[in-house]
């Protein structure tokens, strides 16, 4: 730590932005790397209480955050998220976490029950064909809000079903809002009439704010956020080209390098 910096040495920290000479390499966001330089604003300081195996979800736990908050998502919402990887599974959490009542949607039974234990009070397979009249009647006509975490452009649209019709002269605010919360590499395209028919608002968060990260760590230390209710697989740093093409594949959901 250099002269007039807060920070001490020996602190935990996440480094947001690092300053370093990249090498051969054309991509490469420094994640891996044993020494860096960087501002003291682009840190963020982990709390005691929280441990390292639970701080290093402080991004992705981010990403999820950011996209909660930007659907507004309100206690006592119904709150549809369909596709359970680690993005839409640490949906469920914030948004239990702002007390929703949460419906989870996958194909995978193992995730659906994850998702369970993550505080979702209902869970739908995505391959039941009465999925979305199910979650209608569960919720009494339909979800507040509706997060398509999968991914997958062709999702979007089925993921719109599950929302309430806006009824003409509501409550302009009670839109039902779909949340673009996974990446989605191809083309989007959704019939217009689809959307404008229950006047639903697109959301699209994208990734997350510093503030987002503080936040996760926060939810952490008060024991209201749990990324490891997901199990995860541990790896030698070594062993990663073993690794990554079972994460591609959904054998497993995550990796925890050991770095010895």
């Amino acid at each position: 730590a250099g002269d007039g910096t807060t920070t001490k040495p020996g602190s935990r920290l996440l480094v947001l932005t690092h300053l370093y000479e990249t090498g051969p390499y054309v991509k490469s966001w420094g994640g891996q790397v044993s020494h860096t330089l960087t501002d003291e604003g682009k840190l963020v300081v982990v709390p005691e209480s929280v441990s390292d195996e639970r701080a290093i979800y402080a991004k992705v736990a981010g990403i999820s955050l950011h996209g909660v908050k930007r659907a507004k998502v309100r206690s006592g919402e119904w709150v549809v998220v369909v596709g359970l990887g680690l993005i839409g599974h640490l949906v469920v959490q914030h948004a239990v976490a702002k007390g929703a009542k949460v419906i989870a949607v996958d194909m995978a039974e193992d995730r659906l029950d994850l998702a369970k234990r993550a505080g979702a009070l209902h869970t739908l397979s995505a391959g039941d064909k009465q999925a979305v009249e199910k979650a209608h009647e569960i919720t009494g006509g339909g979800a507040d809000v509706a997060f398509d975490a999968t991914g997958l452009a062709s999702v979007l649209e089925p993921t719109s079903l599950y929302l309430k019709p806006r009824t003409w002269d509501d409550d302009p605010a009670k839109c039902g809002r779909l949340v673009l919360q996974g990446t989605v590499e191809d083309p989007v395209t959704l019939d217009y009439m689809a959307l404008f028919r229950r006047e639903i608002d697109l959301i699209t968060p994208r990734d997350c704010d510093t503030q987002d990260m503080i936040d996760s760590l926060d939810l952490m230390a008060a024991d209201k956020l749990h990324p490891e209710i997901i199990p995860a697989s541990r790896y030698s740093f070594r062993d990663c080209a073993e690794a990554y093409p079972k994460l591609v594949s959904r054998e497993i959901m995550r990796v925890l390098y050991s770095w010895e």
